[in-house]
């Protein structure tokens, strides 16, 4: 099964509880009734009160976008800046499956950051150095799937994961 995560947009100031309501409401429409006529309302309610992350790119610094072309360097699983190939985190063999699993969910910033430092940590103890070619390879996908999550996450825009 593939998995990407998508950077979802975020609210624009002021409209933080209205956008943190209707994602939720969103959701919940869309796991019970996919076919309710309110989705596409909220959804075009969403796209008014909030930023997509492309919106936003002009306001990064040259450093900040260098940082996010770092993650491209090599990685073929990711599918643009806004989009990266989750199941390279999802299927490594170096980490746990509770953070395997975790790939396959939803995260909102502040979990962003949480996930890449767990993810982190899960890593920490691994030595390049005495790796085969394929550990080296997983092991800079996790890299990778870590500096995307850090990035995004630190500028306030979490992900949907979508399998």
């Amino acid at each position: 099964m593939g998995l990407d995560w998508i950077v979802e947009n975020k609210p624009c100031e002021g409209n933080e509880k209205e956008f943190k309501k209707l994602t939720k409401k969103l959701k919940k429409l869309r796991e019970e009734e996919p076919g309710n006529e309110e989705i596409g309302e909220i959804e075009d309610r969403l796209e008014e009160i909030s930023f997509k992350p492309y919106d936003a790119m002009d306001d990064y610094t040259e450093e900040e976008l260098n940082e996010l072309d770092e993650i491209f360097v090599g990685g073929s699983f990711l599918t643009s800046s806004f989009d990266f190939r989750g199941k390279q985190i999802g299927h490594s063999e170096l980490i746990e499956e509770e953070l395997k699993d975790e790939a396959y969910e939803d995260h909102n910033p502040k979990e962003c950051i949480e996930y890449a430092e767990k993810l982190e940590l899960s890593i920490s103890a691994y030595n390049k150095e005495t790796m085969n070619e394929d550990e080296k390879e997983d092991y800079d996908n996790v890299n990778r799937g870590i500096k995307w999550l850090k990035f995004w996450g630190k500028h306030g825009y979490g992900f949907t994961a979508w399998s």
